[in-house]
């Protein structure tokens, strides 16, 4: 059965490649890796600016067959595993963004 926090295992590694935002996961042989890209909006009524994240790749079958490994998982456990995927991506990239000067 999953249990969130099973990513916490791997080791993350968030860098900028050309225009995107990688947020790089791995143990051992074992790879996967989320690609953002950074959008600018601005307001129609109200001069505000807003840089949200898109989730533009996100390609984490090594790693999902990792945790399949150790956790058997259920179809509704893999729906979870991906809402975590994203979450804990977006985490470890706004972590990244917010120590840049």
């Amino acid at each position: 059965m999953y249990q969130t926090g099973v990513l916490e295992d791997f080791i993350t590694e968030v860098y900028k490649e050309g225009e995107e935002y990688v947020v790089k996961y791995s143990k051992g042989e074992f790879t996967g890796e989320c690609r953002y890209k950074m959008m600018e909006l601005a307001g129609k009524n109200k001069p505000i600016r807003q840089n949200p994240m898109l989730l533009t790749h996100c390609n984490m079958g090594d790693i999902i067959e990792k945790i399949h490994l150790k956790h058997t998982l259920s179809s509704e456990d893999f729906h979870s595993l991906s809402m975590d995927i994203r979450e804990h991506s977006l985490k470890r990239l706004n972590e990244f963004l917010s120590v840049l000067p």
